[in-house]
C-alpha cells in the first residue's frame, strides 16, 4: 500500500523466514531500523540517529513496546553480506 506506489523500497527483515529472502541489489545505503537497541545496531553504521519511537496510547505491552526506538542509519561499515549474517535470527 505504501511501498512501490510512493517510490518506497520493500521492507527488509532478518526475522525468522523473512530473513531468508535476503536483501536487494544494489544494497540500500540508508536504513530505517526498528526493533534494535542503539548499542546493538550502532557499530554497523557511521551514523544512527534516533528518529522517533513506536507509541501505543493504550499502554499494551507487545513486541514493539519492548524496543520502541526508530533509527535512521547511514554509511554501513563492512559489507551487506557480513551485516545480514549478524541480523538474521529465529525466535
Amino acid at each position: 500500500m505504501y511501498g512501490a506506489p510512493l517510490g518506497i523500497p520493500e521492507a527488509l527483515s532478518g526475522d525468522n523466514s523473512y530473513g531468508l529472502r535476503g536483501y536487494p541489489s544494489p544494497s540500500p545505503q540508508t536504513l530505517i531500523v526498528v526493533g534494535y537497541q542503539h548499542q546493538y545496531i550502532e557499530p554497523y553504521f557511521a551514523t544512527c540517529t534516533l528518529a522517533g519511537k513506536i507509541t501505543n496510547r493504550y499502554n499494551i505491552e507487545n513486541e514493539e513496546s519492548k524496543v520502541p526506538d526508530i533509527f535512521v542509519c547511514r554509511n554501513m561499515h563492512g559489507t551487506w553480506e557480513e551485516f545480514w549474517k549478524q541480523i538474521q535470527h529465529f525466535g
